[in-house]
């Protein structure tokens, strides 16, 4: 942005940009699922709490009828109603014209002068710092979908997200998740079969938890997710290793997760397609996030806090994306300033508003979100290692 001045570095479409130009590294399940907020969403709603319908798939064979005769009368389909709460996340940044100054030669002042390097790259830098909470924020959100959902809870005089086991929790999103979905889905996995063993069949428990799944839901399972630990075993299963023959490493392909420019690639995260299973693609997802942090600790961001995404010993198996997951967004008035009438936004919306003493730009965020997940049934969430079965 060379010859940009501060005035126009701080504008709206000037900082949307830079926000839309930013990645994070924790954006995994937001790119699988489709699920950013730069995405398509499915419900964008004027109420904070709003319900949308579920259509279950028909299998139920049409009458036949005797010639001449009237038409066979058929019911109508059932249509379940589900209920979802938006969350919303308005956090906003100090711009203060002291910090952005000071990176300038001597002598240069006022919202016209241009923005040099250093002042144009501390600017980027506190977006991106925003931006990564809200993603990180979306995150820890699809992530617990697969977990049966989560929650918020008081934390001073503002709200945070926490799981729904949480003693603090005062409000939640469930999805439900059938319990016929959870841990050894229709014992597909005997006892002594975990996938810590060896000798595990895993071949023959995904290929019966795929018939499974054309039963209860008609979507095929394809994405496996797990983190590192729960995947170590499988490159030393021996029953993988002799389906795809002995004399091939066991896996087909192995590969970094594809990165936009940009983008960090933090922690290792991989896709895994094993020789014995090319019907599957293995994703090996190590992230986490830290709960309970108000002010970013170096120490907490590594420490016992870290708390996975998905963790040891489980798998979460789903379909392609598709209608059986998706995301809501809102609609919510806002206004510049004091003078401006005001409009409605909808989705992600960033601002600025001007203020003095000190002088200063105050840059705002706004996204009302909520995953969704319509048909709960093409979810599977796998206990692997046996420890609630």
């Amino acid at each position: 942005m060379p010859g940009v001045s501060y005035d126009q570095l701080m504008r709206v479409p000037q900082i949307v940009r830079a926000y839309e130009r930013l990645h994070t590294p924790s954006n995994f399940f937001q790119r699988l699922l489709r699920a950013s907020p730069t995405d398509t969403p499915v419900v964008v709603s004027q109420q904070r709490t709003f319900g949308y319908d579920v259509y279950a798939a028909t299998r139920t064979l049409a009458p036949v009828t005797a010639p001449m005769a009237p038409p066979s009368r058929v019911g109508l389909k059932p249509v379940r109603t589900e209920t979802a709460t938006l969350y919303r996340m308005h956090p906003s940044i100090t711009i203060a014209d002291e910090r952005v100054f000071a990176t300038r030669p001597l002598g240069s002042f006022g919202l016209n002068t241009p923005v040099d390097a250093s002042g144009k790259k501390y600017v980027a830098m506190q977006i991106k710092h925003v931006r990564t909470m809200m993603d990180n924020s979306i995150e820890f959100m699809l992530s617990r979908v697969f977990r049966g959902g989560f929650g918020i809870k008081a934390a001073g005089d503002q709200f945070r997200l926490c799981d729904l086991g949480d003693a603090d929790v005062i409000a939640s999103n469930q999805y439900a998740i059938p319990a016929g979905n959870i841990g050894n889905p229709n014992t597909v996995m005997g006892s002594g079969e975990e996938w810590t063993s060896s000798t595990a069949p895993v071949h023959e428990h995904l290929l019966a938890l795929s018939a499974y799944a054309a039963q209860v839901s008609g979507y095929a399972p394809k994405h496996i997710i797990m983190n590192g630990i729960t995947a170590i075993p499988l490159f030393t299963n021996s029953i993988l290793q002799g389906i795809g023959g002995d004399s091939y490493r066991i896996f087909d392909s192995l590969t970094n997760r594809q990165v936009p420019p940009g983008e960090a690639l933090t922690s290792g995260q991989y896709t895994v397609v094993f020789r014995a299973l090319p019907q599957y693609i293995f994703h090996i997802y190590n992230e986490g996030l830290i709960q309970n942090e108000v002010v970013p600790n170096v120490d907490n961001q590594i420490g016992a806090s870290f708390d996975k995404m998905i963790p040891d010993g489980y798998a979460i198996v789903i379909p392609d994306p598709g209608e059986w997951i998706g995301f809501a967004t809102g609609m919510e008035p806002v206004a510049y300033n004091v003078v401006d009438p005001g409009r409605v936004v909808t989705g992600l919306h960033v601002w600025r508003t001007r203020e003095i003493d000190p002088a200063r730009f105050d840059i705002k965020f706004l996204l009302n979100y909520v995953p969704i997940l319509p048909i709960p049934q093409a979810v599977f969430y796998m206990d692997v290692w046996g420890a609630t079965w």
